[in-house]
């Protein structure tokens, strides 16, 4: 279990973390669904916004097929993408998926 700082709860979440905060939810939501076996429009629902929100955080086709997706963390928060093209996205104020 990682300790985050208490002057950490009352930052404000970047959008770097909440879209990864998201695309996990979603890969959560999608084993859920494989596991039951019910529901399988919903599962390809599922499975289109991953790809959708993995390839807008910068993974690469092969990472979202695998599902292999994995963030650098610093107190708790995101502050990088890992990608296999050694190409980080960092959690920085001109983040395209940042709505404000």
């Amino acid at each position: 279990m990682v300790r985050i700082p208490a002057w950490t709860a009352d930052m404000p979440r970047s959008a770097l973390d909440r879209e990864w905060d998201d695309l996990m939810a979603l890969c959560r939501r999608e084993e859920d669904l494989k596991r039951s076996g019910e529901h399988p429009k919903l599962l390809r629902l599922i499975a289109r916004q991953i790809d959708i929100a993995a390839r807008t955080l910068g993974f690469g086709d092969d990472e979202i097929r695998r599902r292999e997706f994995r963030a650098e963390k610093e107190h708790g928060r995101v502050v990088r993408i890992l990608t296999s093209q050694a190409i980080a996205v960092s959690n920085r104020d001109d983040h395209r998926g940042d709505a404000g």
